[in-house]
């Protein structure tokens, strides 16, 4: 996915503004696990991998608390190859939650 249609499709003008408006909470091996806080929800998603977002949350301690505990599982299951998508088990209709996974 393009990353000034990720930022559009969340309520931004462009990807900078989005990125400006986000919180890095994890950076492991270069890749920067993050939250931003949207018009209408905080969205937990991989700088990296825009299309999957991991998902949308009421409050940032919600989405904080989700982040920190999947990459905490991710890292425990696989310590030397954390995987991209942490939560790959849940829909892929990232629109359809509304403050838990996708």
């Amino acid at each position: 996915m393009d990353r000034e249609v990720f930022a559009k499709r969340h309520g931004f003008l462009n990807y900078e503004q989005m990125l400006n408006n986000s919180s890095m909470i994890i950076f492991d091996d270069g890749v920067r696990y993050l939250i931003t806080e949207t018009p209408k929800y905080f969205l937990a998603w991989i700088e990296s991998y825009p299309e999957y977002p991991l998902g949308r949350y009421s409050t940032f301690a919600e989405a904080q608390t989700f982040l920190l505990a999947a990459f905490k599982e991710a890292e425990e299951a696989s310590p030397m190859n954390i995987p991209v998508r942490l939560v790959s088990a849940f829909g892929e209709e990232e629109s359809s939650f509304e403050g838990s996974l996708v």
